[in-house]
């Protein structure tokens, strides 16, 4: 194939879809969900972002099927495999799963959890915000969010009827108001972890605490907790949201995925 680079075969340069990167690069073991914004098939109109998986975990814009102030704003051409295709973010908008929580997305704050999740965002405005979450506030029932803290650093909490059956911080900041690939790896029963910005990694411990053994009564988010509080900011940006769940990728499968996308991203 004189001429067509290895990236441009995986998709990930500047044109390809998020599918096709994963697909490319061999990662499909244990993939749960791949929402993608420059993906045609991922959306083109109406209220949800549909799975590009193959599972079929589609997301509503907002809350429900029906539009609403809750929903995130298409920016871009459908299909069109660019940084200019995301949603945008009001400060009040979130994306929300379409049925009952899947046993995936509740089995990652319990013991033996082990998942990988990645996504391509731009952050702006107040902090903390929420990534994605399964997050109650009665702390019941087992629950987890991804966070972007005051500092700005990445955390990932696991709460237990206590509190927390684990707070894990980047020690690496994360950039503001520029496009930011984010990813986290984890094998609880390995007590290992990944964590990783950009194409900065940082190896982690992961050993939960008392973790709770059901899961959230709160359908997940992407975009704010559980309960719809702390929202990506006024001007915050969402390309890309990928989970694996029973495989927990390597750092260097993830390095991958982030060296095979960010060209598009400017980095």
């Amino acid at each position: 194939m004189t001429g067509v680079s290895h990236q441009a075969l995986i998709g990930g340069s500047r044109k390809g879809t998020m599918i096709e990167a994963i697909n490319g690069l061999g990662l499909q073991s244990g993939l749960k969900l791949c929402l993608d914004a420059g993906d045609a098939a991922s959306y083109t109109s109406g209220q949800s972002w549909l799975d590009r998986s193959g599972n079929g975990y589609d997301f509503f814009r907002g809350t429900t099927s029906a539009s609403q102030a809750t929903d995130p704003t298409f920016n871009g051409t459908a299909g069109g495999q660019s940084a200019s295709e995301y949603w945008s973010f009001d400060g009040g908008d979130y994306f929300t799963y379409d049925s009952s929580n899947e046993a995936w997305m509740d089995n990652m704050n319990k013991n033996n959890a082990i998942f990988s999740w990645a996504t391509w965002v731009y952050i702006t405005g107040a902090l903390p915000v929420t990534v994605g979450a399964t997050y109650t506030p009665t702390l019941s029932r087992g629950c987890w969010d991804i966070v972007i803290n005051a500092a700005p650093i990445l955390r990932f909490n696991v709460y237990n009827a206590s509190d927390r059956a684990l707070i894990m911080d980047s020690t690496a900041a994360v950039p503001l108001n520029a496009w930011v690939f984010l990813a986290l790896t984890l094998n609880e029963a390995a007590g290992t972890a990944t964590m990783q910005i950009n194409g900065t990694q940082e190896a982690k411990t992961s050993t939960y605490s008392s973790p709770l053994a059901n899961g959230s009564d709160l359908a997940m988010k992407i975009g704010a907790e559980g309960d719809g509080t702390f929202p990506l900011a006024s001007g915050s940006r969402l390309h890309s949201f990928m989970a694996w769940e029973g495989t927990a990728l390597s750092a260097g499968q993830i390095l991958s995925l982030y060296d095979s996308t960010k060209v598009r991203f400017g980095h």
